[in-house]
């Protein structure tokens, strides 16, 4: 299709797609969209450090790296907040896993209190459960799935393997 050339201010271009919205449904779409971004987000428990190595004194990411037959980069990536050219005495993470939430359950309300009592886990763990959910465990949204296990068994569980 040609768009027909003229000067600003004296022709009218139309596109070849028209869309009309009005306000207030250009207002509902942004919190659906709102809405499914917080969604996209809560990808499940947040990834947990499984080995750590205790930084010598004026060490690098890339002394240890070398070292240790780690990429500096990659040491980087695992410790954010670092500062790779001089490391004080510490411990840092080496290696990461991230595990599986094997039950979830619905927020009833905005705090974590009454899924983490229900389900026998701290507050702390709730929170690692979910890499979406604040450290005050406050920003729940009612009617949203939320991890409250990364165990194979757990306090309600039938399977029979699980019982005491």
């Amino acid at each position: 299709m040609r768009i027909p050339q003229g000067r600003l201010g004296t022709q009218t271009y139309r596109s070849p797609i028209m869309l009309s919205i009005s306000t207030a449904n250009l207002v509902s779409a942004l919190a659906l969209c709102s809405t499914l971004t917080g969604l996209v987000l809560a990808t499940g428990p947040r990834t947990q450090c499984s080995e750590t190595y205790n930084a010598p004194q004026g060490a690098t990411c890339t002394s240890i790296g070398e070292q240790l037959g780690l990429n500096p980069s990659t040491i980087q990536s695992m410790n954010p907040g670092v500062n790779c050219n001089d490391l004080s005495a510490g411990a840092l993470c080496l290696k990461q896993w991230t595990p599986v939430c094997t039950l979830n359950a619905t927020a009833t309300s905005q705090t974590c209190d009454g899924l983490a009592e229900k389900w026998d886990i701290t507050q702390s763990d709730f929170v690692n459960y979910n890499d979406n959910v604040n450290d005050a465990c406050s920003n729940l949204v009612i009617g949203q799935p939320y991890c409250v296990s990364i165990e194979g068994c757990y306090p309600g569980n039938e399977d029979p393997t699980c019982q005491q």
